[in-house]
């Protein structure tokens, strides 16, 4: 276990230096759900010796279970002695004002809320936790709507002051690693960037493709990035 950990992270530290993820002696905003990934994220960081502070938006969107996560991020950062800014949006609300969809909506207050903090805070960066398997979905998803050689691109390393450190690693080597508490919201569901269609074929087709995907050379996931 104790070389799979340290394998894990190696992987994740070569892959911030080597892509200058982030900068010599920077600090990094962590965007924490309380999902398993941003929370995998946030330890990481953290013990890699990263000056790391966190950031948590409650949406209101999923009553008890958002004040469960809430209280989950306190505890975490509290225990790894890490700074939190929590940020409180009545979504749907804004989503009505804005004429956009839920999802659409809340990663849109998210990241301008994620931008106001670096603008504020003395962080370079904001990492959020999107690993190897969400970037493969991207594309497949891309494809499957039609999108032509564009869509062949998947999820960079870094867009302007983002940063997604985890697209080397795949969400099976992230969970084998974590602690049994954190691997707990194996399904994140107030990770958002990834829009799934609420249509049951589209899902079939996605996670059929997924399965078709990952029996590739890893040079091919690696060409994503």
């Amino acid at each position: 276990m104790c070389n799979l950990v340290s394998d894990v992270f190696e992987r994740v530290h070569t892959f911030i230096q080597e892509n200058g993820l982030i900068p010599e002696g920077g600090a990094v905003l962590v965007g924490v759900s309380g999902g398993a990934d941003s929370v995998f994220l946030l330890r990481a960081l953290s013990d890699m010796g990263y000056t790391v502070k966190a950031a948590h938006c409650n949406f209101h969107l999923r009553d008890e279970e958002s004040i469960r996560d809430e209280a989950f991020v306190h505890h975490l950062c509290e225990s790894l002695h890490v700074e939190l800014s929590v940020k409180y949006f009545d979504t749907r609300q804004q989503a009505a004002l804005l004429g956009l969809g839920i999802e659409e909506t809340a990663r849109k207050l998210r990241y301008e809320w994620f931008e106001e903090l670096l603008n504020h805070d003395g962080c370079s960066v904001v990492a959020v936790g999107h690993h190897r398997d969400d970037n493969v979905e991207t594309l497949l998803m891309n494809l499957l709507r039609g999108s032509g050689i564009q869509g062949l691109k998947g999820m960079l390393p870094r867009r302007g002051r983002v940063i997604r450190p985890l697209l080397c690693i795949s969400k099976e080597e992230m969970l084998a690693v974590s602690t049994p508490d954190d691997a707990k919201s194996a399904i994140d569901p107030a990770e958002i960037d990834l829009v799934i269609a609420p249509c049951a074929s589209f899902d079939e087709s996605l996670s059929s493709c997924s399965n078709i995907l990952y029996s590739f050379d890893k040079g091919f996931i690696k060409s994503l990035q």
